[in-house]
C-alpha cells in the first residue's frame, strides 16, 4: 500500500507510509465520489472516516514528538491542529450543505493539498528526526510505542 505515496514523499518507515497510504485512499475514495456521486451522506461517512483516520495518525506522530523532544513539535502540532480543523469545517459544511457545487469544488481542492503538503513538509522531517534518533531499524519502527522520555540528568 505504501507505493501509493508518490516516492518524494516516502518516509522509508513502512507504519508511516502506510497510514499516509490509508489517508490518500480516502481522499482519493472521497474525490471519486465528490465527482461522480451528489450523495452527501457518503460523502460524510467517508470524510468521517477519514477525519478519524487522520486524528489516529496525528496522535501516534504526536506521542513519538513528545517523547523525543522532537525539536520541531510545536510547529508540527500547530500544522496537525490546523488540518484537523479543516476536517472540522468540511464536515460541518457537508452536513449543513450538502454537496453544494462550491463546497464539492473546495474538497477536490483542498484533501489532496493538505494530505501532500502536510506529508511533504512535515512528516518526511519527522521521518529524518526518528531515524536520527535511532528508532527505525530498515523500514520498522523498532516498537510501535515510543520510548519513555529520558530521566534529567543530575
Amino acid at each position: 500500500m505504501a507505493d501509493e505515496v508518490p516516492a518524494e514523499l516516502r518516509t522509508g518507515i513502512a507504519l508511516i507510509d502506510s497510514q499516509h497510504a490509508e489517508l490518500l485512499r480516502l481522499g482519493r475514495e472521497l474525490m471519486i465520489l465528490l465527482r461522480d456521486s451528489n450523495s452527501p451522506d457518503v460523502a460524510f461517512r467517508i470524510l468521517s472516516v477519514l477525519t478519524g483516520y487522520a486524528h489516529a495518525h496525528f496522535g501516534i506522530e504526536e506521542e513519538w514528538m513528545e517523547r523525543l523532544d522532537y525539536p520541531d513539535r510545536l510547529a508540527h502540532r500547530a500544522a496537525h491542529d490546523a488540518f484537523k480543523q479543516e476536517l472540522r469545517l468540511l464536515e460541518e459544511e457537508v452536513s449543513n450543505l450538502g454537496l453544494a457545487t462550491g463546497l464539492g469544488r473546495s474538497l477536490r481542492l483542498l484533501l489532496p493539498d493538505l494530505l501532500l503538503t502536510h506529508i511533504g513538509q512535515h512528516d518526511t522531517r519527522l521521518a529524518a528526526f526518528l531515524r536520527a534518533k535511532g528508532v527505525v531499524e530498515g523500514d520498522q519502527l523498532k516498537s510501535t510505542t515510543p520510548p519513555a522520555p529520558s530521566a534529567p540528568d543530575s
